[in-house]
């Protein structure tokens, strides 16, 4: 991995308008001192190794502080279970070939990332300016960190990658993707967005076919216990820990043609009552649970990924199982049709590029309005020449 990611820092993108030659994360390099490392390296420049404080500074990655556009230290709202971003760093810790972590860190000498940051702290009270030093003082090499992306090489378990064959196309599944609430103070903006950039650049590299992720919410959570799949007999002399992943290994061909159990036996934790009176339409991808978590965030979902080139496939979620039982919104990137060039003119540019959903189109109409007043002015001016 280690080698890709230097290849890739020194890559470059040959943009048409205008016509000349960039290299996008060189450009990170010395325009923000930001620079897009592995774990293991980030450990090794700065000399540091502790898992619980490591992981802290990553859920505070993402979380938001905001109340009227404006950081409040006093109202943190969690945007990511900080259970599920434990689970996916065990993992790539224990240096598990699925699973991949990157960072986004600022690399430069002085404590501070930016001059605003000083002007910011100086003008805020005594007790948030202690806070904002706290968090934004680059003397602690967490503080560095502005921002991560965990990704999973072999996400479906119904894509058959064992037999090295992939229906669908070989595909790598952004699992976490998170940036600082201090990134624009510290004028870091876009991180998101180069982590992104990144991401499909390496897996070009790799041979990935397509990117997927899941627009993840709390509205369409479903306590439901492992194993789900409907008529998948497991034998006690195969029952090992953690079983419902490896279930695949013994019938992969009896588990793909299943449909997920959402009727399945609720979590011992939960109130069955709460749950007894929804019936399974509700409960599938399309249903209540999913319809109302995807409204919940439909922000994400238009503003940032459907604009950024992902599409909805639902066969990701309900036949290749990509992800777990919860219905979420299952999005997919082809990367045939979308060279490098066109990825950042949309991620780094912030073109509008790609159209709108209808779903899109009805939650946010005003994107849909600018599109059409620019490809007006552009028919207009090709009539006056």
């Amino acid at each position: 991995m280690e080698t890709a990611i230097k290849k890739i820092n020194k890559m470059s993108i040959r943009l048409k308008k205008p016509k000349l030659t960039i290299k996008p994360f060189e450009l990170l390099k010395t325009d923000y001192e930001s620079e897009i490392m592995s774990l293991s390296s980030f450990k090794k420049r700065y000399k540091y190794s502790s898992h619980k404080k490591l992981l802290k500074k990553l859920e505070q990655n993402c979380t938001t502080f905001k109340s009227n556009l404006n950081l409040n230290y006093e109202n943190p709202e969690e945007q990511l279970n900080v259970e599920y971003i434990e689970d996916k760093l065990a993992l790539v810790e224990k240096k598990n070939k699925k699973y991949r972590v990157l960072l986004l860190v600022y690399t430069g000498t002085s404590k501070w990332p930016s001059e605003e940051v000083v002007e910011r702290i100086k003008r805020e009270s005594h007790v948030k300016g202690k806070w904002l030093k706290r968090n934004i003082n680059a003397t602690n090499p967490l503080n560095r960190i502005y921002g991560f992306v965990i990704f999973d090489e072999k996400p479906c378990l119904c894509n058959n990658p064992r037999r090295n064959k992939y229906p669908y196309g070989k595909m790598l599944s952004i699992s976490i993707l998170c940036g600082s609430p201090f990134s624009n103070i510290a004028n870091k903006g876009g991180i998101g967005a180069y982590l992104m950039l990144f991401c499909i650049m390496y897996a070009r590299e790799k041979k990935f076919v397509k990117i997927i992720l899941e627009v993840s919410n709390d509205e369409a959570e479903l306590p439901i216990s492992e194993p789900n799949v409907i008529n998948n007999k497991v034998y006690e002399k195969d029952r090992k820990d953690n079983l419902y992943w490896k279930i695949p290994k013994y019938y992969p061909n009896k588990k793909c043609k299943n449909k997920w159990d959402y009727m399945g036996e609720i979590d011992s934790d939960e109130d069955d009552s709460d749950w007894e009176y929804f019936e399974e339409e509700d409960r599938e991808y399309g249903g209540e649970f999913y319809k109302d978590g995807k409204d919940s965030t439909a922000g994400l979902y238009c503003k940032v990924y459907e604009r950024w080139g992902f599409v909805e496939d639902p066969d990701l979620n309900v036949k290749y199982k990509c992800f777990d039982i919860t219905p979420l919104p299952s999005m997919v990137l082809t990367l045939g049709d979308k060279p490098n060039e066109k990825m950042y003119r949309v991620l780094i540019n912030k073109e509008d590029i790609f159209p709108q959903s209808d779903y899109c189109k009805k939650k946010f109409p005003k994107r849909t309005r600018k599109r059409r007043l620019k490809s007006k002015r552009v028919t207009t001016r090709r009539k006056i020449k």
